[in-house]
């Protein structure tokens, strides 16, 4: 076997092993990338109703099942008529803003738009934090 034969196949090897290692899968290394240490929040309660005042009102609990601390959660509700359209929105913070891993929080949304809460038909509350 010639010497430029050998050189020939040691280099296809350590492109194969170049190659292997950028686009191999590491899932191992994922838990310590930023995007996968936040915190995980579910609305575990929730209630829509109407005062006699034609103020909407959404009451709810936060659950935070991640395994960090949620700073500043913010719930937000989205009415929508009968036809499934938009109609408005409005937001609230959880009462205490901060959530520790494992823990909850209430919210409270009001929303003081009487001819829209008087068209409104359904809600839905999506949560996040900062």
């Amino acid at each position: 076997m010639r010497k430029r034969d050998v050189l020939i196949g040691i280099s296809a090897l350590i492109a194969l092993v170049i190659i292997f290692m950028v686009f191999s899968p590491r899932s191992s290394s994922l838990g310590s990338r930023e995007y996968g240490s936040k915190p995980v929040l579910k609305v575990v309660v929730g209630r829509f109703s109407r005062d006699d005042l034609g103020y909407c009102h959404v009451y709810g609990e936060v659950k935070n099942v991640g395994s960090r601390d949620a700073r500043f959660v913010k719930v937000t509700a989205a009415f929508y008529d009968k036809d499934k359209n938009i109609i408005g929105s409005s937001y609230a913070y959880t009462s205490p803003y901060d959530i520790p891993a494992g823990g909850s929080a209430p919210f409270h949304i009001i929303w003081m738009d009487e001819q829209g809460c008087r068209m409104a038909e359904w809600v839905k509350v999506w949560v996040e934090s900062s």
